[in-house]
């Protein structure tokens, strides 16, 4: 089989509909680690192959191959997304062997977050299925990252049982790196335990299978953690001719990092033996090493704590040599806490749940951390040497722009919120604030440091609360309307009640002047009666027990109803008209506005009557 990306594109030009799938999955795994980006186009055309081709298998290892292109690239939550979609996929292909590497891709994400315990839940699930299988080379793939799992949970006793398994299922025939590996985790563990002797035995045993296989760079480490092995166990001579022995190899083949580590367990070991000339002469070599190989990619009290860390070493190297021991001692112990104070840091910037973003004074991207990637979508990569600018949405006025150069600038903090795009195009809000990073020797500014929070979530309720309260303001305004139209249409009717009962009451009328004045009384009731039922009936409405429907409703035939209804009970007082041009008018209109319509007219005839039966005015009053 091809194995190169050569190979591999001149069998994609003459390849096959069916074939394309499994080439670009080929190819995505020859680029790993080379090219991402690249990576990442031909699993893209896998996935898009396989959907038009509707080929399940092909489909379920595309997913696998993209979840592991966004754990290269640190992006977690998509990695588990696409491993979960690909473990699916083989489930319903009821592929066994390909659901427990599924399992164990899973479980090494969620190491890479720190949960341990969902880890190893995973890691255990697919060692139960490559038992069942009796895969053999999966079988030691899931006791190793259990190994690992168990190391992590600090449960050392189950992780070298874990270990001891995999050397047991071990085949000989296989790879021997696989064996030295194992080895070099257990000599971890043993280190862990302070346990020395038991850790040089898997030492040399990895040293052996490394060496033998022409594994240079792993051989160079294994040596390096021999020497501080035989350091622990003040060995001195042996200690030294190992720490040596993996200096030259990573001198020889350019492993810088490598080289870093060796010299400083070097260091540490000179420094342990009272040879504090040599200690720190190796000191200043990994520091010199360190300093090149450490990027300006950091918070800006990093930066200025390196800066005074070098200042600090300029000044003291010239005196060192007439130190005394006990000096010397206490600043390489300095240096030591200052270089944990900047791992801390480290750490703190890495792991922080705000956007943090390091520019130089033109405002060019110097550094960003994996939240600003999690929060905007762009990656290290993309955003390095550009301008913040790139994140504008056009949302946001000039003004607010000018002031905020116009504050840091003059070397004070801003803060605000600005709306912001995506690398996807999507809005979203950010709390921002700004803060000018100054050299404590020169008082002039070097950078500036930008923390920001996504705020969209709260933006987003603060909206809706807005909103809602729109919405009760006017439902409480539209309460209070229909209260006033209400008590005017039941106080009319009940004032009439009131006047007529004492009317009946008071004075000596004629049986047919009763019967008509019952007649009034009655007719009110019912009024009041239909205007009670109908307030119900909204109220039912708005708790949602009552559906309404919106009805077509000739308005003008009950208005002409409700004018010759007062016409003939008022006629000795007010004189009523309505203009008959119109025959009829249909609208479309819910009932209880319909009512509000009819209830308004009523109420401007109302007003024209006088409120009381006894107060008849001298002139009839006109209403149209």
């Amino acid at each position: 089989m091809p194995q190169t990306v050569q190979e591999l594109h001149a069998l994609l030009v003459q390849a096959k509909p069916a074939e394309k799938v499994h080439l670009y999955n080929e190819l995505s795994i020859a680029v790993y680690h080379k090219n991402m980006s690249e990576m990442k186009r031909y699993v893209e055309e896998a996935i898009r192959w396989a959907t038009t081709l509707n080929d399940q298998r092909g489909l379920a290892r595309s997913y696998l191959i993209k979840g592991v292109y966004y754990e290269g690239m640190g992006k977690y939550d998509n990695a588990l997304h696409y491993h979960y979609r690909s473990l699916e996929q083989y489930q319903k292909l009821g592929d066994k062997q390909y659901i427990a590497r599924c399992y164990n891709n899973i479980g090494l994400v969620y190491a890479s977050i720190q949960d341990y315990k969902t880890s190893l839940h995973y890691h255990q699930q697919a060692l139960e299925l490559n038992e069942e299988l009796e895969a053999h080379p999966d079988i030691v793939t899931s006791y190793v990252n259990l190994g690992r799992t168990y190391f992590y949970l600090n449960n050392t006793e189950m992780a070298i049982q874990s270990y001891h398994a995999a050397l047991a299922h071990y085949q000989p025939t296989e790879n021997p790196y696989t064996t030295a590996v194992i080895s070099m985790n257990l000599a971890e563990i043993y280190t862990h335990k302070n346990e020395f002797k038991s850790a040089l035995t898997y030492q040399h045993h990895a040293e052996t299978l490394f060496k033998n296989g022409n594994y240079l760079k792993e051989y160079a480490a294994i040596c390096g953690n021999i020497g501080t092995s035989y350091s622990e166990l003040n060995q001195n001579k042996k200690a030294i001719y190992y720490f040596n022995k993996s200096i030259s190899i990573s001198r020889q083949n350019g492993y810088k990092d490598n080289l870093l580590v060796v010299l400083r367990q070097l260091s540490e070991h000179y420094e342990k033996n009272g040879d504090f000339k040599a200690a720190l002469a190796t000191y200043k070599e990994y520091h010199d090493l360190h300093t090149t190989l450490f990027t300006e990619e950091k918070m800006h009290y990093i930066a200025q704590t390196q800066l005074q860390f070098e200042i600090a070493q300029t000044q003291k190297e010239a005196e060192l040599e007439h130190q005394h021991n006990i000096k010397l001692q206490n600043e390489i112990n300095e240096r030591k806490k200052i270089e944990a104070e900047l791992r801390k840091l480290h750490r703190a910037v890495e792991q922080s749940p705000y956007a943090i973003t390091i520019t130089d004074l033109e405002g060019n991207i110097e550094f960003i951390n994996p939240a600003f990637t999690r929060i905007t979508g762009y990656s290290q990569s993309e955003v390095l040497g550009k301008n913040p600018r790139i994140l504008k949405s056009g949302k946001t006025e000039p003004a607010v722009y000018q002031e905020m150069w116009s504050t840091i600038c003059s070397g004070n903090i801003w803060e605000g919120e600005i709306l912001n795009k995506r690398k996807d195009n999507t809005l979203y809000w950010e709390r921002l604030k700004i803060n000018p990073v100054i050299d404590p020797h020169t008082n002039h500014i070097t950078r500036f440091l930008a923390i920001q929070e996504d705020i969209t979530a709260r933006k987003e309720v603060e909206e809706t609360l807005y909103r809602l309260n729109q919405e009760l303001e006017e439902r409480i305004k539209e309460k209070t309307e229909l209260m006033s139209i209400v008590s005017h249409d039941l106080k009319n009717p009940l004032t009439g009640i009131i006047g007529y009962a004492d009317l009946l009451l008071g004075t000596n009328v004629t049986p047919e002047e009763a019967k008509k004045t019952i007649h009034i009384i009655h007719d009110s009731s019912l009024r009041i009666m239909e205007m009670i039922v109908q307030l119900l009936d909204i109220t039912r409405i708005e708790e949602g027990h009552l559906d309404l429907l919106s009805k077509e409703i000739d308005i003008l035939y009950p208005l002409f109803q409700v004018v010759e209804n007062y016409r003939q009970r008022a006629s000795h007082l007010i004189l009523i008209s309505l203009n008959r041009r119109f025959q009829f008018m249909l609208m479309k209109m819910r009932w209880n506005v319909f009512w509000i319509i009819l209830s308004l007219t009523r109420l401007n005839i109302h007003r024209m009557i006088p409120p009381s039966p006894y107060g008849f005015p001298k002139q009839k009053r006109e209403s149209s």
